[in-house]
């Protein structure tokens, strides 16, 4: 999968036995496989694999969102 296009790499999650996507799992993120349901861990290593190849959140905002997350009022910058 290494070389596939993105779009070909998702498509290719949708068929993947449970068995596949806990391997992929570890692929793609060398972590510890979380404890979810199998369309919940191929939404997960699409996002994983959409950030390493697009880039993740800025680090700004992902604060920004996790406070909202947390309860905190989002501000807005002008």
């Amino acid at each position: 999968m290494a070389r596939q296009n993105l779009a070909e790499c998702l498509e290719v999650l949708v068929t993947m036995s449970p068995v596949q996507l806990h391997q992929q799992w570890l692929t793609v993120t060398g972590e510890a496989l979380p404890q979810v349901a199998p369309l919940l861990l191929r939404r997960l290593i699409a996002q994983r694999m959409q950030e390493k190849r697009q880039g993740s959140l800025p680090a700004s905002i992902r604060r920004r969102l996790l406070a909202i997350a947390d309860g905190h009022e989002a501000f807005v910058s002008q």
